[in-house]
């Protein structure tokens, strides 16, 4: 697997906030600040400094740039995608456990800006 690029700037934890009784939804909230033209954002499973695919895309489409706040709910990985994610257990079990990360894609870096791991919130 690859090391991350020169460029990659990493934040602080991610939060995942809101997860309930019955582990079928999660929400996230996540800070974007000073960012040009970010058009795409996903959970990717893997460690701290490894890069790996993506499980769950939060966003895609229309470019923002500037600072801006994400929030939404997970209910379920991709379909099809490369960390052979199946339902959001094993999601939330990868983010307990260190091994899932958060990357902002900007148009500059299609491989990624702003990383930061996922830290879960009882």
């Amino acid at each position: 697997m690859e090391q991350e690029d020169d460029h990659t700037r990493k934040t602080g934890p991610t939060k995942l906030l809101s997860r309930n009784l019955d582990y079928t939804y999660r929400g996230i909230s996540l800070k974007v600040r000073n960012i040009v033209e970010a058009t795409a954002g996903h959970i990717h499973c893997g460690p701290v400094g490894v890069n790996c695919p993506v499980g769950v895309t939060l966003f895609t489409g229309e470019s923002f740039s500037g600072n801006f706040t994400l929030q939404g709910t997970i209910t379920a990985p991709d379909d099809g995608n490369g960390c052979g994610w199946e339902k959001l257990a094993v999601i939330l079990d990868a983010i307990e456990n260190g091994g899932a990360y958060v990357n902002v894609h900007p148009f500059a870096h299609a491989t990624g800006e702003i990383r930061g791991q996922v830290m879960a919130i009882p």
